[in-house]
């Protein structure tokens, strides 16, 4: 079935946001950049092998290779090698490079989690927008319709004589009033439905439907925010990037570090060469390249005196991205830590604002009862009924916002916690 035929879940508009999301696609090929990086520096640790052919055409005048003296004659020579080089020590260099590397890649995967939990924080939010609208434009219509109800008893009781000609006047007001906030709740739920497409960068025919989440009423409090903050220290990607990043420099200074040791290399090589000044018929290319083989071995080792402080200056400066790294965890802890209190502060908030609203919908609700009760008995006027009326549509709004606020703010605690 296409996607589009079906109205989507919460959890397919995560997804859907996330695989069209142009700086998740940037943060994925960052995070392929990185693994091909660190195959890179893996094989960097291999012995090299190299060959080389090269060929020659000498014209004019030009050094004879058998007799060594000057020609006048055209000379086509070649030659062919094989070398290789090996790195037997400089100070564990490539290991570290290694580990910081790897490092890095890890730590570009966990920035790559913290968009996609970013995107979809996001799409919580706007995915609740819209229900919320859809809710609160049923909510309008519905009150609409109550007091068309109203206004159509009035005027059967105004045709038999039993109502003031004004009363209709009165119910008109409201049903006018009443059609506004249809027409603003029906805008405000396409505003937000237009949102929610543009985060999600719908690419789709038809237009995005989402399937109504039956949003529970709140049942308790939530909890202290003392145990999400030591597993959000711990599990959180935006606490696991500091993380890798710092191991990351401190791989860097020891990199850094090792320009101060000795360096260890062995090589080798094998080479042999042919020319066409030799007598064809006393040296064949063949036997001359037999003739000119030559083998060697090498070994080298480099030792770091003078370099005008270079390395010293490399090695402070690695040791000040090590300290920068670890202020950044710090910030980080510091930054997560808060933003777990606001999340359950704000859930807190919500939960006590659902209850003051429950509390203003009883109250409302037994007002209007009593007041119909005297309305109907002609003891208050309509515009006073109405109030009434307009009062308990007010609190029945509030405890709605109240109640989906309260879920938003539960989801977007709980993505602190998985």
């Amino acid at each position: 079935m296409p996607l589009n035929a079906q109205p989507l879940s919460l959890q397919q508009c995560q997804d859907y946001a996330i695989r069209h999301s142009l700086v998740i696609r940037q943060g994925e090929l960052q995070v392929e950049t990185a693994r091909l990086t660190q195959r890179q520096t893996e094989r960097a640790v291999w012995p090299t092998l190299a060959g080389s052919m090269s060929e020659a055409l000498n014209l004019g005048r030009t050094i004879d290779p058998f007799s060594n003296g000057f020609v006048q004659k055209t000379i086509h020579s070649g030659s062919v090698g094989l070398s290789s080089n090996w790195s037997l020590f400089n100070g564990f260099r490539q290991h570290h490079q290694v580990q910081q590397q790897t490092y890095m890649r890890q730590a570009d995967e966990a920035e790559l989690m913290r968009q996609k939990q970013e995107v979809g924080q996001r799409v919580i939010g706007a995915y609740m927008q819209v229900l919320l609208s859809q809710q609160l434009a049923e909510l309008a219509v519905s009150q609409r319709q109550t007091i068309n109800r109203q206004r159509d008893r009035t005027k059967a009781l105004i045709e038999e004589g039993q109502a003031a000609t004004i009363q209709l006047t009165d119910w008109d007001a409201q049903l006018a009033a009443a059609d506004y906030e249809v027409v603003s709740a029906g805008a405000s739920l396409r505003q937000n439905s237009l949102l929610l497409q543009q985060l999600l960068n719908w690419q789709e025919a038809a237009p995005l439907t989402i399937q109504v989440i039956e949003v529970p009423e709140p049942a308790a409090p939530p909890a202290q925010p003392s145990d999400w903050i030591r597993e959000g220290l711990r599990t959180q990607p935006m606490a696991q990037v500091a993380g890798w990043r710092l191991k990351s420099a401190q791989s860097g200074y020891a990199v850094a570090r090792t320009s101060l040791l000795p360096a260890i290399s062995v090589g080798g090589g094998v080479n042999t060469a042919y020319s066409s000044a030799a007598p064809r018929e006393l040296f064949p290319i063949g036997r001359q390249l037999n003739y000119n083989l030559g083998q060697y071995v090498r070994l080298s080792v480099s030792l770091p005196v003078l370099n005008g402080l270079q390395a010293r200056f490399q090695i402070a400066r690695a040791l000040i991205a090590k300290k920068t790294a670890e202020i950044d965890v710090q910030k980080v802890h510091l930054q997560l830590t808060q933003e777990i209190e606001q999340a359950v502060f704000a859930q807190t908030l919500a939960f006590e604002k659902w209850q003051s609203a429950q509390r203003q919908v009883e109250a409302q609700q037994k007002a209007l009862l009593a007041g119909k009760a005297r309305f109907d008995e002609g003891l208050i006027h309509v515009i006073e009924y109405a109030t009434l009326q307009t009062n308990l549509n007010r609190a029945l709004s509030n405890q709605l916002q109240a109640r989906y606020e309260y879920y938003f703010r539960k989801l977007i605690a709980d993505t602190y916690q998985n």
